[in-house]
């Protein structure tokens, strides 16, 4: 008894053409990509609650200035590429 052929097993599948090359950046042009997201969101909040906090304001608040700065950053963003980063 013999059987069928089986049609997928024929025919192999192509291959998928490799992705073409995307030029690398450079790593300094990386950080300066970076650096804005980095101040915004990382360091001017950290300053501006340590500067609150030791000027005798309390967590809360401090906290809730804080915030304000990577809010200012979406919003920067939001008018300098007119899409929402995130």
């Amino acid at each position: 008894m013999t059987l069928p052929p089986n049609p997928s097993a024929a025919a192999p599948r192509p291959q998928p053409a490799p992705p073409p090359d995307r030029p690398r950046g450079k790593p300094i042009d990386y950080a300066l990509n970076w650096m804005p997201t980095i101040v915004f969101t990382i360091v001017l909040p950290w300053l501006t609650y340590v500067y609150l906090t030791n000027h005798g304001m309390s967590q809360a608040p401090a906290l809730m200035i804080a915030g304000i700065w990577p809010a200012l950053e979406t919003l920067g963003t939001l008018a300098i590429r007119r899409k929402v980063d995130e």
